[in-house]
Order: structure tokens, then C-alpha cells, then sequence
């Protein structure tokens, strides 16, 4: 359900240790520009009470001299991302598992171990000074989450440094090592500003005259410019393709641009975003023989939609993933509705002769097939 999506956001603009962790610009201006799209019912439809910020407190936003501690207390730290994490996963001493999905956002300074195999990191905790090295394993959590399938889906983006840390653990975590029968069909899909021992990188944006991180400012973009599929919505296989392919032409011009983020799509299948483009819902309807296949493009669209007994199921040219539709049956007619951006598209139903219906659509008139 929709209305159990979570998310944790965290932000950290300032350190404890500000010599070895210099101020930045960027993680609160983060925070606002995801969780605007979080909040958006059209983006990631989260309920603004079901997202937990953690971010640098007003008091802190002035750094003391020379990054020596000052009086204040320092956070957000790992107690604050536990607690936010243990009131989501646990209700009355025991896991609630949730049919829905969990976001785990994170900006600020951050690295990962060198003995990582796979891609993984942490962000350092804003009281992280001296030898003293706190942090929030970002990655860490999500796997737990996985593992103990406490959500369906867990979304993980990493917006900060990967320098690889010998002397710097990741910070235990409050959970068991349980291991759900389920775990398996758990989707993960894990985004890093950098490969390992890479640096994040933050940039003044002139359009919006605000700092952010690369990785958040085309995230967000991405999102809401890809193409969308048949049911107008952002794959995680298309979202990380239309990302990559604009990087550099993105990033401000007055720097070389960094490597493109690194991606970890889910092994149990694409994870699907809303998007904010305009969209219209397309009604269509099969006024005689059902035909085996029909081909629908347009400037953004290449699908097949195969007819079955009760659904039609359409399989897109440059995207892995089924989407399956299910058949309203109304007056011995099978109905279907398509979400697709404004423009003309082109429905051809082959046969002898094969036939083209060419419509923009729109809520008001079936395509008759």
C-alpha cells in the first residue's frame, strides 16, 4: 500500500571534526529537493508524517573556529537514525513487516571500507571527531532491511564520498540476524554518487542558485524527465540509463565533470518511480476478433502488447521488465487503460490488411481496436 511508504532523509551540512570534515553546502539543500519529490503524489507519493528527516539543527549551521567541539550537541548521529529506523521496522518488540516501500537517503561526508567486495558505504555521523570515526552504515541498514523483509521494497541513495577507510568500521546496528523466508523477493536498488574510493561532489546550480550534491540534483531530474512506460511510470533500468547518459551535460560547465554514479539494480527485479510529467490515462477497447499483438510507439514509446485470455501483457523495447494488465469486461468487450505523455502515437494491429490508429491521447474517446 501506498499510505505505508517510508522514508529516512538525512542530511549532514556540519562536524564535530570540521578540519577533517569541512562544512558543506549542499546536504540540506538535498534533503529539501528529495523529499519535495518524496512528498509529490506524482513522484514518490509518501506521506509527509511517513518521513523521518534527520538534518544539521539551525545551531549548528556556523561551524566553531579551527573545527575544535563545541557545547552543542552533535547531530544527527547514529542514536537519531536508529531510533527513526526502530519506529518504522518494529511494533511491540517485533519486526511489522510492510507490503510497500522504504527510502534510505543520505548526504554529507562519507566512505567505505577497503575490505568491501561489493558496493557498499557509510556516512559519517555529524559527531565524528579525532580517532573517533561514528557513522550510519547506510548500506548496512538496507541489506538488514532485506534480509529481515520488512518492507517489499527498499530504494537506498548514497549522496557522499566512498574514500576507502582501513581504520574505520562500519558502526554495529541495532538488529538480529534474522533471515526471512521472503528475503529473496525483496527488490533493493542502491544508488552511489561515486565507485569506490570516488568522491561525491557538490556544485552551485545558477538556475536554482543553491548548492547540491550531483547525485541529488540529477536524481531528481532524472526522475522527472525519463521516459516513462506503458502504465506512465520510471523504471529503475531506464531511470539509471537516462541519468547517465545526460551526466555530463548536467553537471555545471565551469568544472570537468566526476564519473557518473555508481548503480546497484535489485536482483528481484526492476523497482518502478512515479513521475511528474504530464501523463494522460488512455482508454482502449477491443470491438471484435482479439488480435495476438498489437505495437504502440511514439517519441518516447516502443511496446508489444501481447493479448492473453484475461490481460494484455506488454514487454518495451529497451526495458527488461512485464508489465501485465488485467481486462475490465464490460458489455462482452475487453477494456484496458494506458498511461501516456501528450504527443502522437501510433497503435498497428497487424492482420491482412494490417491496420494503423494514429491518436494523441486523451480521457474522453476509446481507441477502438
Amino acid at each position: 500500500m501506498v499510505d505505508e511508504n517510508f522514508a529516512i532523509v538525512v542530511g549532514i551540512s556540519r562536524y564535530k571534526g570540521g578540519t577533517e570534515y569541512p562544512p558543506l553546502d549542499g546536504p540540506l539543500h538535498d534533503v529539501a529537493h528529495i523529499c519535495e519529490w518524496l512528498t509529490d503524489p506524482h513522484g514518490g507519493n509518501v506521506k509527509p508524517a511517513n518521513i523521518y528527516r534527520l538534518t544539521t539543527p539551525h545551531d549548528l549551521i556556523e561551524p566553531p573556529q579551527d573545527g575544535a567541539p563545541g557545547a552543542a550537541t552533535w547531530t544527527p548521529d547514529q542514536g537519531a537514525f536508529i531510533r527513526a529506523y526502530q519506529d518504522i521496522t518494529i511494533e511491540n518488540g517485533e519486526y511489522r513487516r510492510r507490503d510497500s516501500r522504504l527510502y534510505l537517503y543520505f548526504s554529507g561526508h562519507g566512505f567505505s571500507q577497503s575490505a568491501d567486495t561489493t558496493a557498499r558505504a557509510a556516512l559519517f555521523a555529524a559527531n565524528a571527531y579525532g580517532p573517533a570515526r561514528p557513522n550510519i552504515p547506510g548500506t548496512v541498514y538496507a541489506e538488514a532491511a532485506k534480509r529481515v523483509a520488512v518492507f517489499k521494497e527498499i530504494v537506498l541513495i548514497m549522496d557522499c564520498c566512498r574514500d576507502v577507510q582501513r581504520n574505520s568500521p562500519y558502526a554495529a546496528y541495532e538488529l538480529d540476524q534474522t533471515e526471512s523466508g521472503n528475503a529473496e523477493k525483496v527488490k533493493l536498488f542502491a544508488m552511489y554518487a561515486s565507485a569506490k574510493n570516488g568522491k561525491a561532489q557538490e556544485r552551485e546550480f545558477a538556475s536554482q542558485d543553491k548548492v547540491f550534491g550531483l547525485l541529488t540534483h540529477g536524481l531528481v531530474r532524472a526522475l522527472d524527465e525519463a521516459p516513462t512506460n506503458v502504465l506512465g511510470q520510471v523504471s529503475s533500468t531506464t531511470l539509471n540509463n537516462y541519468l547517465k547518459i545526460n551526466w555530463e551535460t548536467w553537471c555545471p560547465p565551469d568544472y570537468p565533470p566526476p564519473q557518473p554514479p555508481r548503480t546497484v539494480p535489485a536482483d528481484a527485479g526492476d523497482i518502478f518511480f512515479g513521475s511528474r510529467k504530464t501523463l494522460f490515462t488512455q482508454r482502449f477497447v477491443v470491438d471484435g476478433a482479439v488480435p495476438p499483438a498489437v505495437k504502440l510507439q511514439s517519441a518516447g514509446l516502443d511496446a508489444v502488447g501481447t493479448f492473453g485470455p484475461d490481460r494484455i501483457i506488454w514487454v518495451e523495447r529497451n526495458d527488461p521488465e512485464k508489465i501485465e494488465i488485467e481486462f475490465d469486461i464490460e458489455d462482452g468487450r475487453k477494456r484496458f487503460a494506458l498511461k501516456l505523455p501528450p504527443g502522437e502515437h501510433t497503435l498497428t494491429i497487424p492482420g491482412a490488411p494490417e491496420r494503423r490508429l494514429t491518436f494523441l491521447p486523451e480521457a474522453t474517446n476509446d481507441v477502438r481496436i
